[in-house]
Order: C-alpha cells, then sequence, then structure tokens
C-alpha cells in the first residue's frame, strides 16, 4: 500500500513539475509574441526578497577566472516548487513554516558563492529538515525522505556544487 502512495506521490510531482514547465514555456512564448522587447522570466519565490549576489568573475591574464560563481549562474534556479507543493500537501506538514523556510534557504544558498556562507545555510537547511522530521507522522517519514531524496535528484547540479564547495 504504502509503495503504490510512494509511486503515486512521485508521479504527481512529476506530472506537476511538468506541468509548470510546459505553463512557463507557453507564458514565454505568449508574453514574447505580445511585446517583442520584454524578456519573461520565470518566477523565483526570492525575487522580492533578496537579489542574486552574483559573484564577479574577473579575468586574469592567462585567461582564468578569479572568482568562482555561485550554482544560481552555473546551473540556473532549483527547482523546489513541485517539493514545497508536495511537502505542503501531506496531512502532518500542511502548514508547516519550516517546509519554506527549509526550500527558501535552499533558494538563497544557490545565490552564495562564499564557501563560509554556504556552509552555514548547509546547518540551517540540516536543523530545519530535522525539525520536519520530528514533525510529521510515522506515516509521512517515509514520504517526506522520499520528496527530499526527489528534490535533489531534481537539483543534482546544485547539491554537487553546495557539497563541493561544504568540503572544501
Amino acid at each position: 500500500m504504502l509503495r503504490r502512495e510512494n509511486a503515486n506521490l512521485r508521479e504527481t510531482m512529476r506530472n506537476f513539475s511538468l506541468g509548470l514547465v510546459a505553463k512557463a514555456s507557453a507564458s514565454a512564448s505568449q508574453t514574447a509574441s505580445q511585446t517583442p522587447a520584454a524578456t519573461a522570466q520565470p518566477y523565483h519565490p526570492l525575487q522580492a526578497a533578496a537579489t542574486p549576489t552574483a559573484a564577479v568573475a574577473t579575468e586574469s591574464p592567462d585567461g582564468w577566472l578569479d572568482d568562482a560563481l555561485n550554482a544560481l549562474d552555473q546551473f540556473g534556479p532549483p527547482q523546489v516548487l513541485a517539493t514545497r507543493f508536495a511537502l505542503k500537501s501531506l496531512e502532518s506538514l500542511q502548514g508547516c513554516r519550516e517546509v519554506d523556510e527549509m526550500l527558501d534557504l535552499f533558494l538563497i544558498q544557490a545565490q552564495c558563492s562564499d564557501q563560509n556562507q554556504i556552509r552555514r545555510y548547509f546547518i540551517k537547511i540540516l536543523k530545519l529538515r530535522s525539525k520536519i522530521f520530528a514533525r510529521c507522522t510515522p506515516q509521512d517519514y517515509e514520504k517526506v525522505m522520499e520528496i527530499i531524496e526527489i528534490c535533489k535528484v531534481n537539483n543534482r547540479a546544485h547539491v554537487v556544487s553546495i557539497l563541493a564547495s561544504y568540503h572544501a
């Protein structure tokens, strides 16, 4: 029974994220056809709250970049909307502010290029994740683990970049 629910949950997350991609591409093409000078950007939940701190890369005489780019510049924004929706759809996590905080910190962390900041955010994310696990019911525990793992797989490049910065 639990495997069937997990398979349904995975399918729902996949369909939800595919639907968002289709809507975003349809709205982008619609916006582009209406106003050719305007560039359509996907919605970013922290766009108003925090502007990306893009690392300014200066080129040295030998052609190498002096500053490392952050994960947002390298891979684009992390895809966390389906994860947020899936976690909030669980009965024990409805209205849970830790879910929003954890995913928002992941988005902010993708904008960081300073290793100390990345480490601080990583620790905060782990603390929030443990609070989420403590708050969920035993029936939802496995679902929460699977949703978070799916998020990590969907944002593999970001996770690898963050872990590489953390262990450097």
